[in-house]
C-alpha cells in the first residue's frame, strides 16, 4: 500500500486551506477506482493507492475540481514509497567508479604536491629571491636614473656654454639696437624743431 500526500490549494484564492469532504472527494472523483482510502488534515489530504504503479502515476499529476486543487507534496510524510527492482548490479558499478576516481584524484594530490614542511622553505626562500631580485631591479633603475642625468647635464654643460656666448652677443646686439633708435628718435625732434625755428627767425 503506497499512500501520497497533496496539499489542499483554494483555486481563487490561491492559498492552502481546509476543504470540506465533498470538495476532497470532488477532486478525488477522476481516480476513485484507484484510491483505497484517504484522510484528511488541516490543508493536506493523505491518499492510499491500490498500487505502486497507480502510486507512480498520481504522484506527480495534480488533481482538480472546480473550486479545488490537489497538489501533490514531497515534504512531510512519505509520498511515494516506490520500489526499483534490478538496480544493485548498476550500483555496485557506480561504487567501483567513484572510489577510483577518488583512488587517482588521491594518488595525484600525493605525487603532484610536495609536502608541507618543503612549500614553507619554497615559500622563504622564493620571498627572499623575490627581494633579492626588487633591490637589484631598483638599485639598476638608481644607477640608469644617475646616468641619465649626468649624460644630460654634461650635454646641458657643453651646449649651454656656447649657447650662453650666443645669447649675450644677441643680447648685446639688440641692447646696442635699441639705444640707437633711442638717440635717433631723441635727437630727431630737437632738429626739426631747430629747422622750424631758423625758418621761422
Amino acid at each position: 500500500k503506497v499512500t501520497i500526500v497533496y496539499r489542499i490549494l483554494k483555486i481563487e484564492s490561491e492559498k492552502v486551506e481546509a476543504a470540506a469532504v465533498e470538495a476532497v472527494e470532488e477532486c478525488l472523483r477522476d481516480i476513485k477506482n484507484v484510491v483505497t482510502f484517504y484522510t484528511r488534515k488541516y490543508g493536506t489530504v493523505e491518499v492510499r493507492f491500490v498500487s505502486e504503479e497507480e502510486a507512480r502515476k498520481y504522484s506527480t499529476v495534480p488533481l482538480r475540481s472546480a473550486k479545488w486543487a490537489l497538489l501533490p507534496t514531497y515534504c512531510g510524510k512519505c509520498t511515494a514509497r516506490v520500489r526499483i527492482g534490478d538496480t544493485e548490479g548498476e550500483g555496485a558499478t557506480l561504487e567501483e567508479e567513484i572510489i577510483e576516481e577518488q583512488y587517482t584524484v588521491v594518488k595525484r594530490k600525493k605525487t603532484d604536491s610536495p609536502p608541507k614542511c618543503s612549500r614553507k622553505k619554497r615559500k622563504a626562500s622564493g620571498e627572499e629571491k623575490k627581494s633579492e631580485k626588487q633591490e637589484n631591479t631598483n638599485e639598476e633603475r638608481k644607477n640608469e636614473k644617475a646616468t641619465k642625468v649626468s649624460d644630460e647635464r654634461t650635454q646641458r654643460s657643453s651646449t649651454s656654454k656656447e649657447e650662453r656666448i650666443q645669447k649675450r652677443k644677441e643680447n648685446e646686439r639688440e641692447m646696442i639696437a635699441i639705444q640707437n633708435e633711442r638717440q635717433t628718435e631723441t635727437e630727431m625732434p630737437v632738429a626739426e624743431e631747430g629747422l622750424v625755428r631758423r625758418e621761422g627767425e
